[in-house]
């Protein structure tokens, strides 16, 4: 009885989840997963795809939560905080794990989510404090589970739910009646809920206006802010009253949106959002170096953007850092004899802000050996939000270049003579080696070298450029620069980093990658320059009358 009972629900996830080919056999002779794809949000604009057609999750405003959303709406939902989502954790990015190319569900993933809501369902039955918080009946009988039904669709579905599903839900409840067992309806109903497509996927549908952009909903509007600011749902006591016409009223979200700016959920959010940008988030490992490095940046983030709200650009120039004696020790810093962490000033030593750190110049190496090309790609993507072309097909990016002969055996010298000396590699390389070769001077663990290691002949004048691309294709020379501190300047000083900042957030937010010519990001970089603050920053974009539009 279960699985057919369940079997609607692994249809929906295949067809609305998979661009598949043939996939779902028996798809088109399945009248309840057309019904509920048709039924997915309030907006009424969905056109159903025919059975076999690959969904473009962009257009139609529908894509899977994140391995952070996901979790922390299981966390929510069934009132635990030791919830982990890995299970269906994909742990695709480009550069976030919200990117609608890459974050789908694939029959594998499907069959994990199966496995997980089952075991889920039955841990929390088996533990009668989790239980009575789902289900506050005195009497644990059908009855109970009928009764709240409608209050577990709004927790579940964040307000999106229609009284076709909850007609569904209770048909389905009617089925499981005939065991007059609580535990085994109780425990259909959670697993159900869990694989339920308005449970394991974001929908801003909206309704057509005139000039065939799609205004989303206020209840598509709320669950978009709210897991944009704080990576998870809106309670179910907002969702209640944004359906009795809260956001009816502008000061309402302006009250609300000011609310969840000042919640540590925010805070948590903008750190996993740098952290993903930037790229730092994949290396701080399991070691304690590792985390120290991470705890090192973590802090810094806290520190500028939410305890002080301070100017944004500080978290590249501040002169100070926050270390124990591990990373003082590794910086060449004074230690202290009581080993304690600590804010200090990193000395005329050309550092400054996050781009010092260990945890951002462990990115883009060989082993523990930097790599200027690798380096300077990373640094490309990240800091500029430029575009490198891919290299050909046959050249192979892991091997070194060749030394070069009858000269040095070093490293700067085979990747100039095999790079930036050959026409046909330079086109590409000018954008990544002149990056890398300004951090030279530092090593994987952001350490201050003058020479290769063991190879004293094979000094490191450490000098870059910061080459990148407009729009339009033409090179732009933002400046030279020597260090993280002068690199830090550069992008501080010409506004680059404040337009990719912009460029990014609004990726974080929409789970597409846009065009960096997209006038939203001129916008947003307007109001960042006067402004300076991301708390700011993000309030009037999500206060904008275009974030509740979908083209």
């Amino acid at each position: 009885m279960r699985k057919k009972s369940l079997f609607w629900i692994f249809l929906v996830l295949i067809a609305v989840i998979i661009p598949y080919q043939n996939c779902a056999p028996g798809f088109e002779s399945n009248f309840e997963a057309n019904e509920a794809l048709s039924d997915l949000g309030d907006g009424g604009s969905r056109v159903v795809p025919k059975p076999g057609e690959p969904i473009a999750i962009t257009y139609q405003g529908v894509r899977p939560l994140t391995k952070v959303e996901l979790e922390t709406s299981l966390n929510e939902v069934l009132n635990q905080d030791t919830i982990n989502s890995n299970q269906w954790d994909t742990n695709n990015r480009k550069p976030f794990d919200n990117n609608s190319e890459l974050n789908i569900y694939d029959k594998q993933r499907v069959e994990r989510a199966f496995l997980t809501a089952d075991q889920l369902a039955q841990a929390i039955l088996s533990n009668p404090q989790a239980t009575n918080q789902l289900f506050p009946c005195a009497t644990k009988n059908i009855k109970c589970v009928n009764d709240q039904l409608s209050r577990l669709m709004t927790i579940f579905f964040r307000g999106m739910g229609t009284n076709n599903d909850l007609s569904q839900y209770q048909a389905f409840l009617n089925e499981q009646a005939v065991s007059n067992s609580f535990e085994f309806a109780a425990k259909q109903l959670l697993t159900t809920l869990l694989l339920d497509p308005k449970f394991l996927y974001r929908t801003e549908e909206g309704r057509v206006q005139a000039n065939k952009e799609y205004k989303l909903s206020d209840i598509e509007y709320l669950n978009k802010l709210s897991f944009f600011i704080t990576g998870a749902g809106p309670s179910s006591d907002i969702v209640t009253k944004v359906k009795g016409g809260f956001f009816n009223n502008s000061q309402n979200v302006e009250n609300y949106v000011n609310e969840l700016l000042a919640s540590n959920k925010f805070n948590n959010n903008m750190i996993r959002f740098h952290a993903d940008w930037l790229g730092f988030y994949f290396h701080k490992g399991g070691d304690t170096f590792s985390k120290d490095a991470f705890k090192e940046s973590q802090q810094l983030l806290e520190k500028v953007i939410f305890k002080d709200n301070s100017s944004w650009f500080n978290i590249l120039t501040s002169k100070s850092t926050y270390i124990n004696n591990n990373l003082a020790r590794n910086y060449g810093l004074p230690e202290q004899s009581k080993d304690v962490w600590r804010w200090q000033d990193y000395g005329a030593r050309g550092r400054s802000g996050l781009l010092s750190h260990a945890s951002f110049l462990s990115i883009g190496i060989d082993g523990q050996e930097t790599n200027p090309t690798k380096r300077g790609y990373h640094l490309q993507k990240t800091l500029f939000c430029g575009k490198v072309a891919p290299p050909p097909k046959d050249i192979d990016v892991d091997m070194k270049p060749p030394p070069v002969k009858n000269g040095r055996d070093c490293k700067i010298d085979r990747v100039v003579a095999n790079t930036v000396d050959n026409p046909g590699c330079f086109v590409c390389h000018r954008f990544m080696d002149s990056l890398g070769f300004g951090l030279e001077n530092y090593d994987y663990r952001g350490r201050f070298i003058a020479a290769e290691k063991d190879k004293p002949e094979c000094d490191i004048d450490g000098q870059g450029q910061a080459n990148t691309q407009d729009e339009t294709g033409k090179i732009i020379n933002l400046g030279d620069f020597s260090s993280p501190a002068s690199l830090s300047e550069v992008l501080v000083t010409t506004g680059a980093i404040g337009s990719c900042l912009s460029q990014r957030l609004i990726e974080f937010d929409t789970g597409m990658t846009i065009a960096k010519n997209n006038p939203l990001i001129q916008k947003l970089s307007n109001y960042f320059d006067k402004t300076e603050s991301l708390k700011d920053l993000v309030r009037y974009y999500v206060l904008l009358p275009e974030y509740r539009l979908r083209k």
